[in-house]
């Protein structure tokens, strides 16, 4: 055995401590003649452990002189096998994903080797997806033979400004050495993102009695969107819209009160102004209000809202009309 005790009798098989060994074919040595070789063939089978080893010898002899013995030694010591298994256990990339936040995918590594075994995790995104950082919790992870550590964390990242429904593929994979036992796959989705930044100018009532507010907005998300505007007045009087080129308005005639703009790109601006002729004067003094109300065609949910107002005076009252008198 390993320890260099006589483990048994010669025969044609022999077992020790969970070790076999036995003479499969010996056909060859029989009813040889004079200086002709011949094949044996030994098949010795290793228990389920490591470490181990057996010596034994190989016995030969003539029947016409068995007291002439000829003995071959062997060894066999059992080769440590590595291995892993590398598997999901949840997978939080699996819907889209905003520009700027993270997703995150969990994993779970299995030592299936009969050695401790030291095992480095690498992830990296699809050639070209500069967009997505990978980054994993914990790079190297060392497991005894059986063992296995889950909640190991993947995190994909993506970047702002990232235009919607690019997807990249994440690999994620182990190693012992040189070689990779095993590996895992997921994509990652960039989200759309809808987003409008408003900048607006409001004119005080010029001299001609014209309120006018002026609005600019810009798409800020990463796909094209549309708007919607419409125009509210508190008053009896003219009042209008001068929409951007390529709009379409609710009217045909000069002076529209709504108009819808599509498929405006990221990063281009809708630049329009409302206007309301104000009345020089009114029964009684009130405020005259021009709405603006500006909604998202993609996000209606994405919804700005702003008034401008200017006062109108009451009408002047003749001082003859006020006595009554004749």
């Amino acid at each position: 055995d390993g320890n260099g005790t006589l483990a048994g009798q010669p025969g044609m098989s022999l077992s020790s401590d969970g070790w076999a060994a036995i003479v499969l074919n010996r056909v060859e040595l029989d009813a040889m003649s004079p200086n002709e070789s011949g094949q044996v063939h030994i098949q010795v089978q290793a228990p389920d452990r490591y470490p181990g080893s057996l010596f034994f010898d190989v016995l030969v002899w003539s029947s016409a002189a068995p007291e002439d013995v000829s003995t071959v030694s062997q060894s066999v010591s059992i080769t440590p096998r590595t291995g892993g298994l590398l598997s999901m256990d949840s997978n939080g990339c699996e819907g889209d994903t905003q520009p700027g936040e993270s997703c995150h995918v969990s994993l779970r590594v299995e030592n299936t080797g009969d050695v401790t075994s030291s095992f480095l995790l690498t992830a990296v995104g699809a050639e070209g997806a500069g967009w997505l950082s990978v980054e994993v919790s914990q790079d190297m992870i060392t497991l005894g033979p059986g063992q296995s550590m889950s909640g190991v964390e993947v995190s994909c990242t993506i970047s702002e400004d990232t235009s919607a429904d690019l997807t990249a593929l994440v690999g994620v994979q182990i190693w012992l050495g040189d070689w990779s036992p095993d590996a895992v796959q997921f994509g990652v989705t960039v989200d759309e993102r809808y987003e409008w930044l408003l900048e607006r100018i409001s004119s005080d009532l010029s001299n001609d009695n014209n309120l006018t507010s002026q609005w600019t907005l810009t798409n800020a998300g990463n796909e094209p969107d549309g708007l919607v505007v419409n125009l509210d007045v508190n008053m009896v009087t003219d009042f209008g819209l001068q929409p951007p080129p390529g709009s379409s308005t609710s009217t045909a005639s000069g002076n529209p009160r709504s108009f819808e703009v599509m498929d405006v790109e990221p990063g281009d601006s809708v630049v329009f102004s409302a206007w309301m002729v104000v009345p020089s004067e009114a029964p009684v003094e009130t405020t005259a209000v021009l709405t603006v109300e500006v909604r998202s065609i993609r996000d209606p949910d994405i919804v700005f809202t702003d008034r401008d107002t200017a006062s109108v005076p009451a009408t002047s009252v003749p001082a003859a009309e006020q006595g009554g008198g004749a």
